[in-house]
């Protein structure tokens, strides 16, 4: 379903985690609590909760509450796909499309982590609200604060997981 879609925004960061599987990754991003978030990134990170946890993952809600530069990033997450130490897609409960595709794959170092965020879509009924997004909302300076945030945040783990 997803693969199909197209999205007015589309943002791909990748981080290289040296020294940690994808499995430990994974079980960092699901096994979070509010203490563990807030060491993930401390100057950005503000509050953590579970909604809702299920034992397949998929359907799982969590609420993030986080800055990214000079915007405030605080919605819940639904888990809507699961490749179990590979990948997560995550589904923000907001009033667009928004969507965060995380990656995990193996390399010589360690992990190669890709941060997929999008936003949006182009379907003709939705075309003013996704030029609206590009040109007030997730605007370059944004997207560069998105970047230095996944890169910090995702670096981080290098010292978080043991």
């Amino acid at each position: 379903m997803l693969a199909t879609q197209v999205f007015a925004m589309n943002h791909i960061t990748k981080i290289e985690i040296v020294g940690k599987q994808p499995s430990q990754i994974y079980d960092f991003m699901f096994g979070l609590d509010k203490p563990k978030y807030m060491a993930w990134h401390p100057e950005d990170h503000a509050g953590f909760i579970i909604i809702k946890q299920t034992d397949v993952k998929r359907g799982s809600v969590f609420y993030f509450d986080e800055r990214i530069g000079d915007f405030r990033v605080n919605h819940q997450w639904e888990v809507v796909g699961v490749i179990k130490n590979h990948k997560i897609i995550l589904k923000a409960i907001y009033k667009v499309p928004v969507y965060l595709f995380l990656t995990f794959d193996k390399t010589l170092n360690g992990t190669m982590v890709t941060h997929d965020l999008q936003i949006g879509n182009q379907h003709k009924s939705d075309g003013i609200k996704d030029w609206f997004i590009k040109k007030f909302i997730f605007t370059l300076s944004r997207q560069n604060a998105l970047t230095k945030h996944a890169i910090e945040e995702f670096k981080n783990l290098e010292k978080l997981i043991e």
